[in-house]
C-alpha cells in the first residue's frame, strides 16, 4: 500500500513538473537560454509562484543575501504584508545588510507609528545569509525547507494546529534580551549552507503529504537539471485549489 501511495504522488508530481515544462516550453521557448545568458547558471535565480513583487523582497550582494516574504490571509492583510515588506525596503536602504533579527527589530519601531487594521492577517518569513550561515524566522503557517543535491536537510517546525498566526511583526517576539535586542527563542533558526542548495518556501497549512510532494519535485528537478521555476510551478499546480489556493511558493539557489 505503501509502495503504491508512492508511486501515485510521483506520478502526480511528475504530470505537474510536465505541464510546466510544456507551458514553458510554449510561452517562454527561451526562458533557460535567457537566464543561462545573464547569470551564468539558469539555476542561480530566485523563483516565486503566486505572489506579487510588493510582497516579497530579495538581495544578494557579495556574501549576503536578504529574502523576506508575506503570505496574506485576508484582505486587510493584503495591506498589512505590503507594508511589511516596504519597511524590508526602508531598512536595507537605510542600514544595508542586518542578522535578521535586527531587520524584524527595524520593522517592529516602524509598525509603533503605522495604524494597522485589527482584522488584519499575515503570515511571514524572514530569511538572511551571511557567507554560510543562514537565518530563518517564520510564522507557524509558512514551512521552509533547505535542500542539498535534491535531499531535504534542515526544515522548520511542521505546522501546529490551533496556533495564533502572527498578526504583526511585534507579535514574532517576546522581549528584548540583555543586548536590547529582540529575542527570537526557537522562532529562530541558524543553518549552514554551501553553494548549490536550495531553500524552498511553502504554505504550511496544506494536506500531510505536502511535504513528501516537495521532497520529490525537488529531486525530480535537480535530477533533471530543470531551473527552480519548475519546482515552484510544479507545487503551484499541485496545491492551488481549496483553502491553499493562491498561496505563494518560492525557491533560492545558494551561490
Amino acid at each position: 500500500m505503501r509502495l503504491s501511495w508512492w508511486f501515485t504522488l510521483h506520478g502526480l508530481v511528475a504530470g505537474a513538473i510536465a505541464l510546466s515544462y510544456e507551458e514553458r516550453q510554449k510561452n517562454r521557448p527561451n526562458e533557460v537560454q535567457k537566464k543561462r545568458s545573464q547569470n551564468g547558471d539558469p539555476h542561480s535565480v530566485i523563483s516565486v509562484e503566486n505572489s506579487f513583487e510588493e510582497l516579497y523582497f530579495h538581495k544578494k550582494e557579495y556574501k549576503t543575501e536578504t529574502f523576506a516574504l508575506a503570505i496574506p490571509e485576508n484582505p486587510m492583510g493584503i495591506v498589512l504584508g505590503r507594508l511589511m515588506i516596504s519597511e524590508m525596503h526602508n531598512s536595507y536602504q537605510q542600514y544595508g545588510f542586518q542578522p535578521v533579527a535586527l531587520f524584524l527589530q527595524y520593522s517592529s519601531w516602524a509598525f509603533t507609528q503605522i495604524d494597522i487594521p485589527l482584522q488584519a492577517k499575515t503570515s511571514v518569513i524572514y530569511a538572511t545569509r551571511y557567507d554560510k550561515q543562514l537565518e530563518v524566522v517564520n510564522t507557524e503557517k509558512v514551512w521552509v525547507g533547505l535542500f542539498r543535491h535534491g535531499q531535504l536537510i534542515n526544515k522548520t517546525d511542521p505546522f501546529v494546529r490551533g496556533k495564533q498566526t502572527a498578526n504583526s511583526p511585534m507579535e514574532v517576539f517576546y522581549e528584548l534580551n540583555t543586548q536590547n535586542e529582540l529575542a527570537l527563542h526557537d522562532m529562530k533558526k541558524v543553518w549552514q549552507t554551501q553553494p548549490g542548495d536550495l531553500l524552498v518556501i511553502a504554505w504550511a497549512d496544506l494536506p500531510r503529504s505536502f511535504e513528501e510532494i516537495v521532497k520529490l519535485a525537488v529531486r525530480i528537478c535537480e535530477s533533471s537539471m530543470f531551473p527552480i521555476s519548475y519546482i515552484t510551478a510544479s507545487l503551484r499546480d499541485c496545491f492551488d485549489k481549496g483553502r491553499s489556493k493562491g498561496k505563494p511558493f518560492a525557491a533560492i539557489r545558494m551561490t
